[in-house]
């Protein structure tokens, strides 16, 4: 595959090698199994679905980088079918009458998911240390939802933050003389350290953007001609990353962008019992919009997404009026979402997405489902 680029200056067109073609390229393959019964008891009041599934894809399409020895270049890629990947998990669907009389019914209803992904193997030159992205990282026996990032390790005596970092150091002997191994090689080992340049820090795995349980559940209440119907949704456990709420709280920016009241809480002289940085531009370091487990925050919620409120008329009032039904109603959609911080609205990244693919990232220029509400009059002839 070339790409065309045109040159303004001299007039003419220029083709540029971007991907080489790959004869042995296949399509990706997928094995699934789902297994699970329905049930139904107390004369069909209460009833409900239970399924497992097992799904696993082989021969991922992946894009493989030339060495700089093969004259290619970094910028040319060689589409392969390479590693697999396996979801298993659980879904349950529960519905059940809870009162039933002549005037008024009560009926509720839930449902939930639980699934795991594992990445079960890549391409030989990834299988030692993955493949890492700005802020996720795949590899053998992990997930596609995993966060790789800097880790926050609090502030110093100036306020400043400060970042995790591995740093490596020899082994000595009590004279000090560097210590070997059996094969003569001098020992080294492995130690946490911190450091305010966030550049220089160490990325870490924090976590998976993958919920542990997601679903929702409503009701339905019927009461002499008035009715009620509501349907909420939620999700449990996973984490979602606020690069909105990073926007807000990173200083360093042109003058008059919006701030975050969270900055009236950060480090002063007068008052350092706090975990955010100093209000200045280099209080969070160089990290500028790097990823850091800071803005890394638990994505749960639980949202009314839909409500609805009427009123069917006795059906002696219709015939009066030459009707056969007429009933008045209230609607609202959206109408709230609880989440761990005000203003954050998991939600849009619909929880399941890879932070490869940035769907596990909230960022400017997502905004929360509109919310509306209507009321109408339903009339039948």
């Amino acid at each position: 595959m070339y790409s065309t680029s045109y040159n303004e200056g001299t007039g003419e067109y220029s083709n540029t090698l971007s991907q080489k073609g790959n004869d042995e390229l296949t399509w990706e393959k997928s094995h699934a199994i789902n297994t699970g019964f329905d049930f139904e008891l107390f004369k069909g009041r209460f009833s409900g679905t239970i399924e497992y599934f097992v799904r696993k894809t082989t021969d991922l399409l992946f894009y493989k980088d030339f060495p700089l020895s093969s004259g290619f270049g970094t910028s040319v890629q060689l589409p392969i079918n390479v590693g697999s990947v396996m979801n298993h998990g659980i879904e349950i669907d529960l519905e059940g009458v809870l009162v039933r009389t002549q005037d008024y019914k009560l009926t509720l209803n839930a449902n939930l998911a639980h699934y795991k992904n594992k990445i079960l193997s890549l391409d030989e030159q990834y299988k030692e240390e993955g493949i890492k992205y700005s802020n996720a990282i795949l590899r053998e026996g992990g997930s596609v939802y995993q966060t790789y990032m800097y880790k926050y390790a609090g502030l110093d005596e100036n306020g400043s933050a400060l970042y995790y970092k591995d740093v490596e150091h020899a082994v000595t002997n009590e004279d000090g003389t560097p210590k070997l191994d059996a094969n003569g090689d001098p020992m080294t080992y492995i130690a946490r350290e911190t450091t305010t340049d966030a550049t220089s820090a160490t990325r870490y795995e924090c976590g998976t953007t993958l919920p542990k349980i997601y679903g929702g559940f409503g009701l339905t209440f019927e009461f002499k001609g008035f009715d009620l119907s509501a349907g909420f949704s939620y999700q449990l456990g996973g984490k979602i990353y606020d690069g909105e709420y990073q926007n807000l709280m990173w200083t360093q920016t042109n003058t008059g962008n919006a701030i975050h009241k969270d900055l009236l809480k950060a480090w002063t002289a007068g008052d350092a019992n706090t975990n955010i940085p100093r209000w200045d531009t280099s209080g969070w370091g160089n990290l500028a919009q790097s990823a850091c487990d800071f803005f890394l925050t638990k994505n749960n919620y639980l949202s009314l997404n839909n409500a609805q409120f009427g009123y069917t008329l006795p059906k002696d009032v219709v015939k009066k009026l030459r009707l056969s039904n007429l009933r008045i109603y209230v609607a609202g959609e959206n109408l709230f979402v609880l989440s761990c911080r005000k203003g954050l609205d998991p939600r849009v990244t619909a929880g399941l997405g890879s932070m490869t693919s940035g769907a596990g990232v909230i960022s400017s220029g997502y905004y929360s489902a509109m919310r509306t509400i209507t009321g109408g009059v339903t009339v039948n002839f």
